[in-house]
């Protein structure tokens, strides 16, 4: 099974009028998560058995929505457990999976360093719109391998290519 942690684009800045539960994307950052879901489909391939599970959080609703439009409308699910950082339900949740479905999360900092750092002991900051991909050989344990990791720009410019 693959899994991909995803961070939400650029969202608003957090100020005094605006709660940190209710940020949503910038401009700037859906522009961002348009350009790498391109690059992104590359890594998934064309047979894949997508599946998305967002952060009920808008800036992550809002990127997930954009990578399910850009991957041709893949099922798209809100997961609580992703905003609370909750990888143990995740992973009770993805061990019904099948092998080769490709799960994208799409969350937040510090929970996808934090993840990637427990599934791979690869310790690495998600910028917003990066991405990370996970092979889970055993999806019962908490134990994977990273097969690659790409910011927004490369992302970019790998759906160009």
């Amino acid at each position: 099974m693959e899994l991909i942690l995803l961070r939400h684009g650029k969202a608003e800045k957090l100020t005094s009028g605006v709660v940190d539960f209710d940020r949503e994307l910038t401009s700037a950052g859906r522009r961002e998560v348009k350009d790498a879901v391109s690059g992104l489909a590359r890594y998934t391939g064309a047979s894949a058995h997508i599946q998305i599970w967002t952060s009920p959080l808008p800036r992550a609703r809002q990127t997930a929505r954009l990578v399910a439009e850009g991957l041709g409308h893949a099922p798209l699910t809100e997961r609580p457990e992703i905003a609370k950082g909750d990888l143990e339900e995740l992973a009770s949740l993805w061990e019904k999976m099948d092998e080769k479905d490709v799960i994208i999360i799409v969350g937040h900092e510090p929970y996808l360093s934090e993840w990637c750092a427990r599934l791979t002991g690869a310790v690495i900051p998600f910028k917003t719109a990066a991405a990370a991909g996970i092979e889970l050989k055993e999806p019962k344990t908490l134990q994977g391998k990273l097969r690659w990791f790409a910011h927004p720009g490369i992302l970019a410019r790998l759906g160009k290519s």
